[in-house]
C-alpha cells in the first residue's frame, strides 16, 4: 500500500466509511495498459467501465451496495 493509500484509508476508517485500494488491489498493472488514456493518467471509456466493475463488487462485498440482481 502506498502512503496516500494508507493516509486516505485512516481517514475512511476514521469517518466510519470502506476504503477501497485500487493501487494494492491491482485494478491496473501492464497488462491492462492500454485502459489508460494517452495523457498516462487518465482511464479511457473502457478503463472507466473496468472501475465501475471492481468497485460495484468491492462494494457489494463490503455490503455498501445490494447485489445485483439476475
Amino acid at each position: 500500500m502506498t502512503e496516500l493509500g494508507r493516509v486516505v484509508g485512516a481517514a475512511a476508517r476514521a469517518a466510519g466509511l470502506p476504503y477501497v485500494d485500487a493501487i494494492a488491489e491491482g485494478w491496473f498493472t501492464d497488462a491492462q495498459a492500454s485502459l489508460i488514456g494517452a495523457d498516462h493518467i487518465h482511464p479511457t471509456w473502457a478503463g472507466h467501465a473496468r472501475i465501475a466493475d471492481l468497485l460495484g463488487a468491492d462494494l457489494t462485498h463490503l455490503a455498501m451496495l445490494p447485489a445485483a440482481r439476475t
